[in-house]
């Protein structure tokens, strides 16, 4: 105990000292956690229009675990040594909302070496990325680092690959479900010629548009298909591994209490998601609830709506129904932003005191993955609400309401 006191005071000294002045270093601390999140999150920050980190990518590197531990615990401590009854009410706020911030992650970084060690799967992973992007200022330093951060992504492959191998070491990893799209993903990325890859396009029309001189032109269109080939070249190797290693190396069951016999990783996943504790029995019992209390209300709309038949029946006939269907991407993407737009929004006032004035735009997801999304607003760019119209006779009119309200607004946009 003594030492981790005395751990404790030395951090302290490291991050954001006390000078007495609770606002000021609470505003302070504010900017430094912004400040290296953001450097931890290079993409991120890029595409919200911060240019310090252009010629960067993310690491996945496993060490880095415990330095992002023992940096939030700095941050944790220079927090607690701020006076929280000297700030104003909006800032206790902040100073509570930050102060969960940190003690969450910490709180689950005994479980870092969990799921987190395969950060690949048919939802999330760096094949269903658009990969490094090029400003629109397209300078010669823009064309630098993005070539930069083409060959970058070698590093970034073979860092994953060292984590799903200590995946398969622990016997932790996915499912074979999870991860059964992924070489699919992965092949979209993939062209035999580096030239007919989206990720060559800069070195096309961005480049042809420049102020750039046309010898520049040669040399950097020359070392940007390289880069390209090396990008390529990378998702081919994660491909192969996860083809012929990891995936036949998935663990059987579905649930991830196979990862901790003891159930307290399950447990702490529970507190992560919902914020405070509850057992699993009691979620379970709770969701039993609720799925009564639905099912009661499904039926009696069934009813008000002059059906006879379950809600089973129901369903089925809106699913052999061809008015709420169509193939074609455009209407139904019309009709959706008509529904966020025309619908939805201007309803708001009505619910909401303080709408913050953030630009929304909404338009088709680039890969075939989520039905949905949501990326934040940022400096320079608007909030994206994406959906999948792969393939369109999938996605019926009746859902674009419900998916609306959880994507745009009142739920992530407005929040």
């Amino acid at each position: 105990m003594r030492k981790i006191y005395c751990a404790v005071i030395f951090l302290s000294g490291l991050v954001c000292p006390s000078t007495g002045d609770a606002v000021g270093d609470m505003k302070s601390l504010q900017r430094q956690f912004w400040d290296w999140w953001m450097s931890e999150n290079p993409t991120f920050a890029t595409y919200i229009g911060i240019k310090n980190y252009r010629d960067r990518i993310e690491t996945y590197n496993v060490s880095q675990f415990d330095v992002r531990r023992d940096k939030t615990t700095e941050f944790l401590v220079s927090l607690n040594n701020i006076n929280r009854t000297e700030l104003s009410g909006a800032d206790q706020v902040n100073y509570d909302i930050l102060h969960d911030t940190f003690q969450t992650f910490l709180d689950g970084s005994k479980w870092a070496r969990y799921g987190a060690l395969s950060p690949m799967s048919f939802l999330s992973g760096i094949q269903l990325s658009e990969g490094p992007s090029m400003p629109s200022s397209a300078t010669r330093g823009d064309f630098e680092n993005y070539i930069v951060c083409l060959h970058l992504v070698q590093r970034q492959v073979d860092e994953i690959i060292e984590s799903l191998k200590l995946a398969v070491q622990l016997n932790r990893t996915l499912h074979y479900v999870s991860v059964a799209k992924v070489p699919g993903q992965i092949e979209e990325k993939l062209f035999d010629d580096p030239i007919l890859s989206p990720s060559y396009n800069p070195f096309n029309y961005t480049l042809e548009k420049s102020s750039i001189p046309e010898d520049d032109r040669v040399d950097i269109r020359s070392r940007g298909r390289k880069a390209v080939e090396s990008y390529i070249n990378a998702f081919r190797k994660i491909k192969n591994y996860m083809i012929n290693e990891y995936m036949p190396q998935t663990r059987k069951s579905y649930g991830i209490m196979a990862w901790d016999p003891t159930h307290n990783y399950y447990r702490a996943c529970l507190r992560w998601h919902l914020s405070f504790n509850m057992t699993p029995e009691e979620v379970h019992a709770v969701g039993l609830k609720e799925v009564e209390r639905i099912s009661v209300n499904m039926n009696r709309i069934v009813k008000k709506l002059g059906f006879s038949d379950s809600v089973k029946g129901f369903f089925d006939s809106l699913l052999n129904d061809s008015r709420f269907y169509s193939n074609d991407s455009e209407l139904i993407l019309e009709r959706l932003k008509k529904t966020v737009f025309e619908r939805i929004n201007p309803q708001l006032p009505s619910f909401f005191k303080d709408i913050p004035n953030v630009p929304l735009i909404v338009q088709k997801i680039t890969y075939d993955g989520l039905a949905g999304g949501y990326a934040s607003a940022g400096e320079e760019s608007p909030g994206v609400f994406v959906i999948n119209l792969f393939r369109p006779l999938e996605v019926s009119f009746f859902h674009l309401m419900a998916m609306s309200l959880h994507e745009t607004n009142p739920g992530h946009h407005l929040q």
